[in-house]
Formats: C-alpha cells, structure tokens, sequence
C-alpha cells in the first residue's frame, strides 16, 4: 500500500516523496541496505536534524499547536511516514510510541501493555504471546520475510495454518513424546486468537483489514456437542470427582483435596475457570448472599521446594533478568519478584513473596452473583477452612506456620500457598469418565448453570448479567436448547 502524503510534505524543490513511502521502496532488511545521508537542506518541510541526535525530528503545527518531538528513527522514509500519519491523524498519547512500520513485535508489545494496565489476564497474554511469535518464526524462516503488520495477508494466515497443521505439538504438557498433529478444533481456537490481536492492530490503526476473516475455518471443528448437562448428570460429575480425590490421596497425591468442592462452586455460581480460582473469602458476602467477581490485586506469598543447587540457577536467571528454565517457577509469579526471594535451608525450600494482578473477563465493572440455597452450607464451610486443614501433613504448609508465614488469601489455595496450578481439565475428564460423561471440560459447568437458568423462564438480559457477558450473543450461545424443547414450544401452534 502506498500511502497519499498531504502538499505540506512536498520537498523544497517541489518534487512528491511518494516514492520514499511506497512498498516496493522500503528494503525488507532495513540494516543490508542502510538508508543514505541526506543534508539538512534536502530534508521534506517538517523534518529536522539535531546536534548531537541520531534521529530525525518533526517540527510541525497541528491546530494551533506546535509539535516538535523525536520520530524514533533515522530512515527518511520510516520519518516521512510518521510525520503523515501524525498531520492526518494527529499526535498520539503521551505513553504511546510511534511506529512508522508496525510488526508483530510492536503488537504483542501492546497488548503486553494491555496486560500491565489490567485489561488482559495472565493466561490470554500467554496464548497470544505465543501465537504471535510462532507467526513470527514462521514469516522470518518459511517465508523469508519481515515480519511487518502490512504484508500479514490472507494468503499468510492460510499458508501458516497449513504449516501449522502439519507441524506437531506435545499433548497433555510433555515436552518429549506423545506428538501429534493439531486437532481441527486446535487450529480453529488458533485463528480466533489471531483474529483477536488483529482485530487489535485494525483498531489501533496498525492495518487496514482484519486478514483472518477470509480464512475457511475447518468444519470438523464446528460439529455440535452437548455443552449442557442433566442435573443428575452434575450429580454424578461430583461423584466421579470424590473418587478421584481419594485415589489421589492413596496414591499419596493429596494436592488437591477440593476437585468436588470447586466443581460445586463453578456449577452452582456459574463462575470461570479463572474467576474460581481467584476466589478468596473477602468476595463472600453470606450475610446479604451473595459473592462479588471483582478485580483482585493480591500479595502472596509462595514456598516452592527446592534444592540449593537448582537455588542457584534461580539466582544466576533472575541476575541475567531471565526465567529460570529449571525448576520451572510458577508463570503467575513476575520475574521481578524473583528478586526477592529467600531460600530457608532448613526446608531445602525458597519463599518468593510477589503480587497478584487480575482483571476479570467481560464487563469492566464488578458483578454479584446471589448464592443458591444448596450451596450455602458448602461456602460456610470453605469460607472457614484454612491451608493446614486443606493440607494436613505437607511439608510445605507445616514449613509455612514454622517460618511464621502469612496466610493464604484464597477459597481454593494451591499446597505452595499461591494459585491453583493444576491441568483441571485433564482431572475433570477423569472424574467424568468414571460418571460416564465423554469429552466433558470444565468450562462445561459453566454453560450447564446458563441454560439450566433458561429453562426456568429467566430471562436473557437477567442470565447475561449474571455470567458478565458484554454481548447478549454470547449469552445467546451459553443458553442451548434442545431438539424437544423446541418441539414442546411449537405442540400447540395452531391456525
């Protein structure tokens, strides 16, 4: 695309700098092909140099205001473009860098941005962190190109889709073993991610077109399958997960006492996966009845257990400003607080004290949701349960109350005293093999409270409050129906 200049970017001389801006006039690897000197006096009107500055600077009127400030770069053409965009558009924010060719790099730098300001969870960055620098990896070595904002067309998703489909990942976390190629449902929740950082780009002005959009999804990934359960189905979920939890606990795996409780708490409020997670008993109002999804800004304190030799490679990564690779600490824990870790060699164990950022999904503003009666009993008794009662006997949580360490501020706190870091929805699949219910997820639970509070006449604007949905579609896809309820619904249509 090339890109109209205004007459006020016209060179002394008179002659356009249309070529300075053109597509096939940028060399896709800027530092083979160094741009060449120009004298101040060949520079376009609103472009300067100043001693001492290896930029170049605009110096430029925008209704009535004097703009003089650095472009970031020394490419003539990279400043022309920055100095058009900001006559046409304006000078951006305060905190907003100037981009003249936006990449991937600058994109996932936003939305990092995005995360800092409590906008985007921790899990989102992660996925779309790590969609976005594959996509990198695969224009740079598959391609061989920059990997620019501007050249990401369809014909670029669809070839990396195919790659991608070709490629195998490691299932169930490990790492060696156990490849395969991606399911089609992979694929199709990996171009939604895309779409939704692009979507971004098209917002901030970074691309013309959202180029997914034209992109044929796969149709095996668009089969329905039953996201509602019965009641006694729920039931039997909860069971199935009892039994899991005590052959855990005889296996000598008791890290994660309360599958049936959360399971409870997720179906019977209707929370998320993450909401769940984060609950802590300040949320719990049991004398109005009710529990607050709300912003959470947390100070934990964690111990992980660790030997003093690996001590020192955390040491060594935090040093160099890096995460350690091995023991794998906790991603919910920032590298800056690992700064500020101790190690107790009498526990063999290292006590990291960080702070938890959260933002809720969907609506921006806090949500309460009323307690049901059946789950009343079950919230009395977590509100009161401390990490020595979830936990009796661990190492870590007896190595806790020795040190004299602050309590967890959790409803459902991981044995380390931080979050709850367990694959959920492999256990949950475990626990629904033993209730006999095939391909359940956890997320599940969640659709069945929406359209159990459907069938019961409430209404939709009443359930999309409840769930935090911005959109009433999506409440639309949370509330399933089935084929004999819209035939009940039509029984007694007549003319």
């Amino acid at each position: 695309m090339s890109l109209i200049l205004p007459p006020s970017l016209s060179s002394p001389g008179g002659t356009r700098l249309h070529h300075l801006v053109a597509d096939e006039s940028i060399p896709a690897h800027p530092a083979a092909n160094p741009e060449p000197q120009v004298s101040p006096s060949e520079l376009p009107a609103g472009l300067v140099r100043r001693a001492g500055s290896p930029h170049l600077w605009m110096d430029v009127m925008w209704r009535g205001t004097r703009i003089r400030r650095s472009t970031g770069t020394s490419n003539l053409a990279e400043a022309v473009l920055i100095l058009a965009r900001i006559q046409t558009e304006g000078p951006p924010a305060t905190n907003d860098k100037m981009v003249a060719i936006p990449t991937l790099q600058h994109l996932l730098a936003r939305i990092d941005d995005e995360h800092r300001a409590g906008r985007l969870s921790s899990f989102t960055l992660a996925i779309y962190r790590h969609r976005l620098q594959h996509l990198s990896s695969f224009m740079v070595d598959e391609l061989s190109m920059p990997s620019e904002l501007r050249r990401i067309t369809t014909t670029v998703i669809r070839d990396y889709m195919a790659y991608r489909a070709k490629t195998p990942i490691a299932r169930n976390g490990r790492l060696q073993g156990n490849l395969r190629p991606p399911s089609a449902c992979t694929l199709s929740n990996d171009l939604d991610h895309l779409r939704a950082c692009f979507r971004r780009a098209v917002t901030w002005g970074w691309m013309e077109e959202e180029p997914t959009r034209r992109v044929e999804r796969n149709t095996k990934a668009q089969q329905p399958r039953i996201r509602a359960l019965a009641i006694d189905q729920v039931q039997a979920l909860l069971r199935g997960a009892r039994a899991v939890e005590a052959d855990r606990l005889q296996r000598g795996r008791a890290d994660l006492p309360f599958l049936a409780p959360l399971l409870e708490v997720i179906f019977g409020l209707g929370l998320r996966r993450e909401e769940a997670r984060l609950l802590t008993p300040g949320d719990v109002d049991l004398n109005r009845g009710f529990v607050a999804i709300t912003p959470k800004d947390l100070d934990l304190t964690v111990l992980l257990g660790m030997p003093y030799h690996l001590y020192e490679e955390v040491a060594a990564a935090v040093a160099a400003k890096r995460r350690p690779r091995r023991p794998r600490i906790p991603t919910d824990i920032p590298t800056t607080a690992l700064a500020e870790a101790r190690y107790h060699h009498d526990l063999k164990a290292i006590e990291i004290r960080y702070r938890c950022h959260w933002h809720p999904k969907g609506s921006s503003r806090p949500r309460r949701i009323p307690i049901p009666s059946s789950l009343r009993p079950l919230l009395v008794d977590l509100v009161g349960r401390s990490l020595a009662e979830w936990y009796p006997g661990d190492r870590l949580v007896l190595g806790r109350q020795r040190l004299g360490l602050p309590a967890s501020p959790l409803l459902f706190p991981g044995h380390e005293g931080g979050l709850l870091r367990h694959p959920l929805n492999c256990i949950v699949s475990e626990a629904a093999r033993r209730a006999g219910i095939p391909h359940l997820r956890i997320h599940d639970l969640r659709h069945t409270y929406a359209t159990h509070l459907r069938r019961k006449g409430t209404e939709l604007a009443t359930i999309q409050r409840l769930l935090g949905h911005q959109d009433l579609k999506t409440t639309m896809i949370y509330a399933d129906f089935t084929d004999e309820e819209a035939g009940r619904a039509v029984q007694d249509l007549t003319w």
